[in-house]
């Protein structure tokens, strides 16, 4: 026997698409009395929540994004029990997922798992939109069960030539990535990852668009490739082509773009690339003015040069940490016994 409590509890959560193994662990009631209330109590999945006819049309650059990003990392079900999308992140990306499940008017859950390859418990956030209708408008437009052992670019053409950017913004949020391809002279490096029916397809449009060159597309294991550029004036070019005309997109690779982008821009640095022992201070190949203050500070890049003086490159630094972190800056800053003016450059507006 079950309460009407846990029975009430048992229906929410089968409503919000945790399976029936999951709802047992939750309640700890035994997998066989959860199963038989779901299917003999005709437990039915919701399906009259907030848009459900979402992806019915494809029309315009939230929907084309989304599309891209559950291409990468959405998995669509179908059993017994209904038709369902789920999607599972790191925890990180919660507020991201949080965007997505708010146009259904649904939540998104935090769980944990443990990882065999890291030899630990993980914590991930999960999103399940259970809806036939979404579930066949999602087939519709290309996106099939088990498509990570598909080879097909079907998907591409449901996709308006003129949002092709925002689906590969999508794509890429899901599946791509961005970073240092050497650090030392700040070149950095992006790539999809994929099966090679789709990454062939975007290269091409990469190249049509905005002009990057042919290369390899690298298999890395079975229906998984990567496709990937190096250097700066490529990242320059697909960092204006995906973002142009944007609303939406995941925080931490544009950052991660901006960061490497802004590096590029910055005066070019002696070949010794001598660093300060001030934070966030370093020399430049300038005579006059050799000293600049580079720094990203909670995950924003201050950028203020060039100067004089290594001490002035440095109070800058630590002005800035001020401005963005305010009484946290103490433990940063070059100059604790100066915070008094810091705090009077703060309340004069600056």
């Amino acid at each position: 026997m079950i309460t009407k409590e846990e029975f009430e509890q048992l229906k929410k959560l089968h409503q919000d698409g945790y399976s029936v193994s999951e709802i047992s662990k939750i309640l700890n009631i035994k997998y066989n009395t959860i199963n038989y209330r779901i299917n003999n109590l005709q437990i039915a999945p919701r399906f009259d929540r907030q848009n459900v006819d979402y992806f019915e049309n494809i029309n315009c650059e939230e929907k084309v994004y989304w599309l891209g990003f559950i291409y990468a990392d959405g998995c669509l079900f179908s059993n017994i029990h209904g038709y369902k999308l789920d999607i599972q992140l790191q925890i990180q990306d919660k507020h991201h997922l949080e965007k997505l499940a708010n146009i259904f008017e649904s939540k998104v859950y935090e769980r944990s798992r443990f990882n065999n390859m890291l030899q630990k418990q993980t914590d991930f956030c999960s999103f399940a939109l259970v809806s036939k209708k979404a579930y066949h408008d999602l087939l519709k437009c290309g996106i099939e069960e088990n498509k990570s052992s598909i080879e097909s670019a079907q998907i591409l053409t449901h996709v308006p030539i003129q949002f092709i950017n925002h689906f590969i913004r999508g794509f890429f949020d899901g599946d791509g990535h961005v970073g240092y391809q050497d650090k030392r002279n700040g070149q950095g490096q992006f790539g999809f990852t994929g099966n090679k029916s789709v990454l062939s397809k975007i290269q091409n449009i990469l190249i049509e668009t905005i002009g990057v060159s042919e290369t390899n597309i690298h298999k890395r294991q079975q229906n998984c490739c990567i496709l990937q550029y190096g250097g700066n004036n490529n990242l320059k070019k697909l960092y204006d082509y995906l973002y142009n005309n944007s609303t939406i997109w995941l925080e931490r690779k544009r950052i991660k773009f901006e960061e490497i982008l802004e590096t590029k821009i910055n005066p070019i640095i002696s070949p010794d690339r001598t660093q300060s022992p001030y934070k966030g201070t370093m020399k430049v190949n300038s005579i006059d003015f050799p000293w600049c203050t580079n720094a990203f500070i909670n995950n924003k890049n201050f950028y203020r040069g060039q100067l004089e003086s290594e001490l002035e490159a440095a109070y800058y630094y630590d002005m800035e940490q001020v401005r963005q972190r305010g009484e946290e800056a103490k433990q940063f800053m070059n100059f604790p016994s100066k915070y008094n003016d810091f705090e009077q450059w703060i309340n004069e507006g600056n």
